[in-house]
């Protein structure tokens, strides 16, 4: 694994472990909803990734165990570039990815890396796939961040100049189902909201939102507007092959998804845009 940091220079050593050991803010979010976002990483290195794929890996707790479950399946020649310091973590001391993480100054927020010269390096590579996670998301505005987040931000809005430049790539939203009615007063889109509206209907084919059930526990009024917010994703990609959403519940004998999972936040949820508005009544 290959290790770059932009001025700090951490290792991926005791000083950095104390730093994400003891930032309680980072771990309580961390820890939010995890076997959710477990399930997530599950779904999508069992569906999608396959040897030899090149990947570009976003920072944040929805996505980093997705190395940890590379680990463990039996695809090989994989490469991931990221700016992910957890999901470089669970790599130290085996060989098996090759893991090239970006040099930046370390963000305590995110667990991740941000520089000028990391979403340079990004602009140039050729991807097979591109992961990205969000802090809130909704059909308007598109993928969202913290209005004063700008590493996060332009680093993901890198990822997305590469996907634009790309004939090949997909793009993968990685969302646990809370984020569909998260409160966004104090977010912002990665891309202004013209800009998002012409992205999605250009890149529908190419782009797969990957996401959640809800737990039984959520309120009532925050359900309807996850199954509202699906349902309008659905509309706006209506027949789009590519485009996935994890909103009816599909068997383990179906081939589709990881098994022995909790019933309530299975992963094996997945349909076309053209399906999805015809199920939403099985969204939990």
């Amino acid at each position: 694994m290959k290790q770059n940091y932009y001025q700090k220079k951490l290792p991926l050593s005791s000083d950095l472990s104390i730093i994400m050991t003891t930032n309680w803010k980072f771990l309580e979010k961390i820890f939010y909803n995890r076997s959710e976002k477990h399930n997530i990483s599950k779904y999508i290195v069992s569906k999608y990734i396959i040897n030899n794929h090149n990947i570009l890996l976003d920072s944040g707790s929805t996505i980093d165990l997705i190395t940890l479950e590379l680990i463990k399946s039996e695809k090989k020649d994989i490469t991931i570039t990221s700016n992910n310091i957890f999901a470089a973590m669970h790599l130290v001391g085996q060989k098996k990815i090759e893991f090239n993480l970006l040099e930046g100054m370390f963000s305590d927020l995110h667990a991740a890396t941000y520089s000028k010269k990391a979403n340079d390096i990004i602009a140039d590579k050729d991807f097979n796939f591109i992961i990205i996670a969000a802090t809130a998301i909704s059909v308007e505005a598109g993928i969202m961040v913290g209005v004063d987040d700008d590493g996060n931000a332009d680093f993901k809005k890198a990822a997305l100049d590469n996907f634009q430049q790309s004939t090949n790539a997909k793009l993968i939203i990685a969302v646990d189902g809370t984020k569909f009615f998260k409160d966004t007063t104090m977010h912002r889109g990665v891309l202004n909201i013209e800009d998002w509206k012409i992205f999605i209907n250009k890149y529908k084919d190419r782009i797969c939102i990957i996401t959640s059930p809800l737990r039984p526990s959520v309120e009532n009024s925050n359900k309807n507007k996850y199954e509202k917010e699906i349902s309008r994703f659905a509309a706006v990609n209506q027949g789009a092959d590519f485009v996935c959403f994890m909103s009816r519940r599909l068997t383990p004998e179906q081939g589709t998804g990881p098994d022995n999972l909790p019933p309530y936040n299975q992963t094996a949820f997945a349909c076309t845009a053209l399906d999805a508005s015809q199920h939403l009544d099985y969204i939990l």
